[in-house]
Formats: C-alpha cells, sequence, structure tokens
C-alpha cells in the first residue's frame, strides 16, 4: 500500500496494519510525538505516545520501510507504530 491510497479512502485502511516502503521520517529526532513520513510527493502524520517504551529512539535517516496501523486523527489518516521492529 502507498500513502495516497491510504489518503484516497481513509475509512477501508483504519485499524488496518500496512507497510509502506521507501519512505523518510523527519519532523523530530525521536519517536515521541509528531512526525512526518514522506514517500515520494505524499506525506501521511505518524504518532508516538511519550508512554511508547521506542519514543526516545532516535528516528532513523534514509529511506526505510515502516509498518504501522492506520488511524484516523481529527478527520485526517495517521500511522501508528506498534514497536521499533515496525521501521526496517
Amino acid at each position: 500500500v502507498n500513502i495516497s491510497q491510504i489518503a484516497a479512502d481513509v475509512n477501508a485502511y483504519q485499524s488496518t496494519l500496512v507497510k509502506l516502503t521507501g519512505v523518510t521520517i523527519t519532523g523530530s529526532t525521536t519517536f515521541s510525538g509528531n512526525t512526518i513520513i514522506t514517500q515520494g510527493a505524499e506525506t501521511i502524520d505518524m504518532f508516538t505516545s511519550s508512554y511508547a517504551l521506542f519514543a526516545g529512539d532516535s528516528v532513523p535517516a534514509g529511506t526505510v520501510d515502516l509498518v504501522g496501523l492506520v488511524n484516523v486523527q481529527n478527520s485526517a489518516a495517521e500511522i501508528k507504530m506498534r514497536n521499533s521492529s515496525d521501521v526496517q
């Protein structure tokens, strides 16, 4: 799946585990709080609770694959990681 597909029909993907390939993560040096996932020209927000065990882990530089759950927050799609193994 890609970010464009999620954005086009977020209700179909809500609460679904997805894998986004070839993405970059920006907006913070750690996973805690809000970060931005970019895939080509498309972006989607990612939120990680400060209570998550991996919240203080450093965000990787460069392109990665990301697994996460699609969520809807304030009428917009976002991704939530389950653990640090979701970044590959």
